[in-house]
């Protein structure tokens, strides 16, 4: 029967497996956090690279307004969304 620690998210993200696979992202000064974070990218790898992660996440609602759209909302339903707060 295989056995091994199982170790929390701290213990995981420092394993020397994960740092030397390179699946720690890091982005300083992220927008709209205003710090430094650590993003996890993929667990594995295409042609021995793995996908690259070049930008940090969004910022929260950043692309609200251009989803909404592509689903059929005109901007009007959208700033009357936004005027009661719904988005």
């Amino acid at each position: 029967m295989p056995a091994g620690p199982v170790l929390d998210v701290p213990q995981t993200l420092a394993h020397p497996q994960v740092r030397e696979r390179g699946m720690i992202g890091e982005f300083a000064d992220a927008p709209g956090v205003g710090r430094d974070i650590r993003v996890v990218r993929t667990g594995f790898k295409l042609n021995r690279a793995a996908p690259a992660v070049d930008t940090p996440p969004p910022e929260l609602g950043q692309h609200t307004r251009q989803v909404l759209a592509s689903l059929g909302y005109s901007d009007a339903d959208i700033d009357q969304l936004s005027e009661e707060r719904a988005i």
